[in-house]
């Protein structure tokens, strides 16, 4: 039986009246649960473990650079134990009259020590993009499984000479199957995964160049899942879609993208928008709960797996917002400048490339739906010859500029939707030309500075490989 701290025995010693009559607050029966298996330290190493979880990224936490809309979701009300999305806010004080010097004095200090807070707190948070994943979280995730090796060498991946955009690669405009693939004409390797524990994908020389995500370890999440899938269904009936939005590279799904981008003819970075009939429905998606919490698991994991890569869009995008007020982020919690949202019904993509985004960096893509992950909807990583099971409401992260990819076909009846977050390339080359568009910048150049700019693009695509870290690196670290 475990005995008292000797600071705490006196608290719990019965008290005596001068009448010498024995009282004590803690009379009474004692309760004992009636679970034999409850045990109370493995409940406390778990909710340390949960805080440890939420402390690598606040996605509650206000920021000065940008703000949530407002519209409100239609998904249902969490449950009680689900996480809070939102802080409380500040009670405002009550009005209060000095009755002397001393108290006026005493208020003044008051004031002057919550100007100092609120600069603190926006200092804090200009750099709160920069995300510290505690080292016990990192530890459990990087030595939860081993890594899935390939023969593959990403120093071979093709990219655009500038080192910020892929190459553009025709889509094949056609579903496979798993039976397809895994058989003689393809003989591609077929992963088993249950869409829970975390597995690094790593080249041939030990770098983690994709890893399969899982979910949090939450007993709630099924009905994260459940919510965001029943959003999509609820929403894509009101989505005025044209036919390249409904039938495009990608596949036969529809399709809307939110949040910042620059490319495609666009002459700055903007937010994007959409007609007045499409505007409601991915500003809903934004503010629902379910995708808020999507998003900050997808932009921990990259956080866990790439913390390189991830300082690197952190600084860009910290960057970018203080430049341009006017750049909206879709959530505080993700370092991801954009999303998509695939309606679906059967959301299950050709083979393709996301040229557009930075080739070093990663995406975030979120299976959901009601499908059976056994016999379809994989993930295929052409390049690495593999089949992936992607079961739903769990999520990968991949180099999509640089990582041929695609899905296979689901069954008749089924349903499945998918939830994908990244960053255009055009977004840094932005940044690093001083806030200028390629043409603008080059035309400042001259002689030898012409020279240094064909040697700094030549020098990106050794930088970006450099930020991919072997796991002995990862676990080391912890």
């Amino acid at each position: 039986m475990k005995v008292l701290p000797d600071a705490l025995q006196d608290f719990f010693t019965p008290r005596t009246t001068r009448s010498q009559r024995v009282f004590s607050p803690w009379e009474g029966p004692v309760i004992t649960t009636s679970n034999p298996g409850f045990d109370l330290d493995a409940v406390v190493r778990c909710r340390v473990e949960e805080e440890d979880a939420l402390d690598a990224y606040d996605p509650f936490g206000q920021s000065p650079l940008s703000s949530p809309p407002s519209t409100p979701c239609i998904s249902r009300v969490p449950s009680p134990n689900a996480d809070p999305l939102t802080e409380p806010p500040p009670s405002t004080p009550a009005t209060l009259h000095p009755t002397d010097a001393s108290t006026s004095q005493t208020h003044s200090k008051s004031r002057n020590n919550r100007k100092r807070k609120r600069r603190e707190t926006k200092a804090e948070h200009n750099s709160s993009l920069h995300q510290d994943v505690p080292p016990r979280l990192r530890s459990k995730h990087t030595h939860a499984t081993e890594p899935l090796v390939t023969a593959f060498d990403i120093d071979d991946a093709p990219h655009a000479s500038s080192g910020y955009i892929g190459l553009v690669e025709e889509s094949w405009k056609r579903e496979h199957t798993l039976d397809e693939l895994t058989g003689p004409k393809f003989n591609f390797r077929h992963y088993g995964w249950q869409g829970r524990v975390a597995t690094p994908i790593v080249d041939q020389q030990g770098r983690v160049i994709a890893v399969l995500a899982g979910h949090p370890d939450d007993p709630d999440w099924d009905s994260v899942h459940n919510e965001a899938a029943e959003a999509l269904e609820t929403l894509r009936p009101k989505c005025k879609l044209a036919q390249e939005q409904r039938k495009h590279r990608r596949g036969r799904f529809g399709a809307l993208s939110y949040g910042i981008s620059y490319g495609g003819g666009q002459t700055h970075p903007q937010n994007l928008h959409h007609n007045d009939a499409n505007t409601s429905v991915p500003l809903t998606l934004v503010n629902c709960i379910a995708f808020m919490r999507l998003a900050a698991f997808g932009s921990s994991a990259f956080a866990t797996w790439a913390p390189r890569t991830f300082a690197y869009y952190a600084t860009h995008l910290h960057a970018l917002l203080l430049h341009d007020a006017s750049l909206i982020r879709n959530w505080l919690s993700s370092i991801f400048a954009a999303a998509t949202f695939n309606f679906g019904p059967r959301t299950c993509c050709f083979r393709h490339t996301d040229s557009g985004n930075l080739p070093f960096g990663w995406c975030v893509i979120t299976a959901l739906g009601n499908f059976n992950p056994q016999r379809g909807g994989h993930l295929v990583l052409w390049d690495l010859k593999l089949v992936i099971d992607f079961p739903p409401s769990s999520s990968i992260l991949i180099p999509s500029a640089i990582l041929s990819h695609s899905n296979t076909k689901i069954g008749k009846g089924e349903r499945r939707y998918s939830f994908t977050q990244y960053s255009a390339g055009g977004l840094f080359r932005w940044v690093d030309y001083g806030f200028r568009s390629s043409e603008e910048y080059r035309a400042s150049l001259q002689g030898e500075e012409l020279i240094r700019a064909e040697e700094e693009c030549a020098a990106r695509w050794s930088m970006g490989l450099d930020m991919f870290s072997t796991l002995d690196e990862l676990r080391t670290s912890t």
